[in-house]
């Protein structure tokens, strides 16, 4: 009867430690999932930066005359020479709607559209919010849409605020997570005439 009860204890022991180790391989596998998701939204949003910056701060850049063309919250059109090769190119951004570009899971993600005098990109980065708003000389927003050439003329300042999320979510006992990263940043083209500040 005592080696009876010793199985069954045996038993019931060994059954706590295999759904306790099943547990705990359970959240290794959703932590690591996680944070490869978070790797990818990072990797998202540090090459878009960098886009942002390198073509922004070159706006006007080897530019006679007019130099931003147009400009409002989500779209952004000026002149520039961007790779050196005293060549005025005519860049435009601007985001596309959700149904546009559907390469990930997440419904809320919209590409990105760059085209430059090489060619038009549609680039997925996982954005889920770009907003741009711009600033005159004494640090003044003015108001969007700005289409004159006077009206142009007043940036001297562009805020850059957007948001990139994973491709695919993290789903949990408890809830669907997405990893996410926001970036916001004040650019001062130098070719905008120069800001002292």
């Amino acid at each position: 009867m005592n080696v009876m009860l010793d199985y069954i204890a045996s038993m019931l022991i060994f059954g706590i430690l295999i759904l306790t180790i099943a547990r705990v391989q359970s959240n290794i596998n959703t932590t690591l999932y996680l944070n490869t998701q978070s790797i990818i939204t990072q990797g998202s949003a540090t090459s878009l930066a960098r886009q942002i910056e390198w073509d922004f701060l070159k706006i006007g850049h080897r530019v006679p005359g007019q130099k931003i063309i147009y400009a409002d919250s989500t779209r952004l059109r000026f002149r520039s020479d961007l790779e050196n090769r005293h060549f005025i190119d005519d860049v435009r951004y601007r985001i596309l709607s959700t149904s546009e570009l559907s390469a990930t899971f997440n419904p809320r993600d919209f590409p990105l559209e760059r085209e430059t005098g090489s060619g038009t990109i549609k680039q997925n980065f996982g954005l889920v919010e770009f907003k741009l708003h711009y600033i005159d000389s004494l640090f003044r927003p003015i108001p969007m849409p700005i289409t004159t050439e006077s009206a142009c003329a007043q940036i001297k300042g562009i805020y850059v605020s957007f948001r990139v999320e994973a491709p695919e979510p993290t789903v949990t006992a408890v809830d669907t997570q997405w990893a996410a990263i926001s970036w916001q940043k004040l650019l001062f083209p130098r070719n905008l005439n120069s800001l002292y500040y």
